[in-house]
């Protein structure tokens, strides 16, 4: 749970904050630039496929432990950059007796996802959210799995966002009344503390597995119901560790997301903050870096997810002369990795200029 002072905007998956002065006629409106969302990776799980008619690749080889068998098949041969990502994971009862699973609908809950990108190496590992809707809906949920009989879970990995906070605005602005004129829109002249209608815009985050061919094992755990000393279960209820064998797909080239309705978010006011600052700087540092770097296999390999690791943390930051900052990125690996050197500008209104990118690759063992 991430709590923010101020007002605190949940964006739609890796969303973009636009705002637009209600205070200005609608000709003479111009958008701030985007104020990009941190974007975050769990596996969600249904019960219907989420690409019900795409052309499926091989499912995985089965693989059992202690009459539980169980398989995993990519739901496209293809998926886009920016996902989603989707599998149906089939599991088997290969005993002559019936089974439980416990919180089988989340495959156990401790469900976790590894996709290696087979041409540069990346591995990538996304596990089960700890709450969320479809862990309230299943808590304490135990299914039965006759002999012979399969039960079929759909893994879903795409972007989640965080919520982003939003300076309060100080000092507060006195009540206005929001005078329109007779075509109903926003009259010009609401005055200095007129708020700011925050509004989102779809932006496609790529996924952390990079382009091209991948593949992917699903890793699992199931325990005891928690209680099992106080209900008598009719079937016993089949506990361990279990990993599918791998299947392979491919990511390929990210595609636009389709156009929506725009949801209105409540009016705030007040100027870039630091923090939004960092968060916007690395947005575009991450564009950046991607644009600069030229892989040439096997010496400089394919770069595949996110440059900058805990970019708050690593991030240095200095006023710039009549408002705004500069923020910087640097990074060298002692041994093999990849290097760069990033500098942005932001200014008051969330503008950001790339002043400097270096990028590069270390084969130092």
């Amino acid at each position: 749970m991430i709590r923010c002072l101020g007002v605190a905007v949940c964006l739609l998956a890796g969303g973009a904050i636009a705002a637009q002065g209600l205070d200005e006629p609608a000709a003479a409106r111009r958008p701030v630039p985007p104020i990009v969302a941190p974007v975050e990776y769990h596996l969600t799980f249904q019960e219907q496929p989420r690409f019900p008619d795409a052309k499926r690749p091989e499912a995985s080889k089965p693989a059992a432990v202690n009459g539980l068998s169980i398989t995993i098949q990519p739901e496209r041969e293809e998926f886009p950059a920016n996902g989603p990502l989707a599998f149906e994971v089939a599991l088997t009862n290969e005993t002559d007796k019936a089974f439980l699973l416990y919180d089988a609908k989340r495959l156990g809950g401790r469900a976790k996802l590894v996709v290696t990108n087979l041409k540069s190496g990346a591995q990538w590992t996304v596990g089960a959210a700890a709450r969320g809707p479809d862990a309230k809906a299943a808590a304490r949920e135990s299914v039965a799995v006759e002999p012979g009989k399969s039960l079929k879970v759909t893994v879903v990995v795409e972007p989640q966002t965080r919520p982003v906070p939003l300076p309060r605005p100080r000092p507060i602005p006195l009540p206005q009344e929001l005078r329109r004129d007779e075509a109903g829109q926003p009259a010009g002249g609401q005055g200095a503390n007129a708020g700011r209608r925050i509004i989102i815009a779809p932006f496609p985050p790529m996924l952390p597995s990079g382009t091209g061919p991948c593949r992917v094992r699903l890793l699992l755990e199931f325990g005891e119901h928690p209680d099992r000393d106080r209900i008598r279960f009719a079937h016993r209820h089949w506990t361990g560790r279990i990993a599918t064998n791998p299947a392979d797909f491919t990511v390929a080239a990210a595609q636009p997301l389709p156009p929506g309705p725009v949801p209105p978010i409540p009016p705030v006011a007040g100027p870039l903050t630091k923090e939004q600052a960092v968060t916007l700087a690395q947005a575009a540092a991450e564009q950046a870096l991607s644009a600069n770097y030229e892989s040439n296999e096997p010496l400089r390999p394919a770069h595949a997810g996110q440059w900058i690791e805990s970019p708050e943390k690593t991030a240095s930051v200095k006023d710039r002369a009549g408002g705004g900052w500069t923020v910087q990125w640097t990074h060298f690996p002692k041994g093999r990795g990849f290097s760069y050197n990033v500098t942005i500008d932001v200014d008051a209104n969330g503008r950001t200029t790339v002043r400097e990118v270096f990028t590069g690759y270390s084969a130092r063992p």
